[in-house]
């Protein structure tokens, strides 16, 4: 089984982008990133919110 967070904290460090920046994109606090990167999954509309962040150059 994937672990989204896991592929999320890499894909953020691909594109050289800090938890701040994520939590900026995606209207939380930092510490909640850190939380998202330990889950295996996570719920859809989450998942859209930073697949569309990432997105941003």
């Amino acid at each position: 089984m994937l672990h989204i967070g896991n592929l999320i904290k890499a894909e953020m460090k691909r594109q050289e982008r800090t938890p701040v920046w994520l939590a900026r994109k995606i209207n939380c606090r930092r510490q909640n990133i850190y939380y998202i990167y330990e889950q295996k999954s996570l719920n859809t509309e989450l998942l859209i919110r930073i697949s569309k962040a990432s997105m941003i150059r």
